[in-house]
């Protein structure tokens, strides 16, 4: 999970300047467009994250308003399902693959019972 020196657009362990992002801490991961599902499932960043077609984008983290809002939903979708036996309702972050090569990290998550149990016999770090 690295990119080549060929590939740099600044020098590798230059002396770092103020307002200049952290080189050689961003050298470690893929450039853009180069990122894999493995790569992204990986990332232990503790901020939240999605990724689209080889690209990552970093998400600002949420606030009180918000926090609010996605337990209000969680509270009521979970009361609703649970008291209909429709599946599970989790909350983030939990990596949600969308298409091959989309994944999102929503903050409320639905899952139909035939799911949970595929889910259960993937390996480990893979996602719903």
């Amino acid at each position: 999970m690295s990119a080549t020196q060929d590939s740099l657009p600044v020098p590798c362990h230059t002396q770092p300047k103020a307002g200049e992002p952290a080189w050689d801490l961003a050298l470690m991961y893929p450039l853009q467009g180069h990122w894999t599902v493995d790569d992204y499932l990986r990332l232990d960043t503790g901020c939240w994250s999605n990724t689209t077609d080889g690209f990552i984008r970093v998400l600002p983290r949420p606030n009180m308003l918000h926090q609010w809002i996605v337990q209000f939903l969680f509270r009521l979708l979970d009361d609703y399902v649970r008291a209909r036996a429709l599946g599970e309702v989790f909350l983030a972050p939990l990596p949600v693959e969308l298409t091959r090569k989309k994944y999102r990290e929503p903050d409320v998550v639905f899952v139909r019972p035939e799911r949970i149990q595929t889910m259960k016999s993937q390996p480990r770090g893979r996602t719903w």
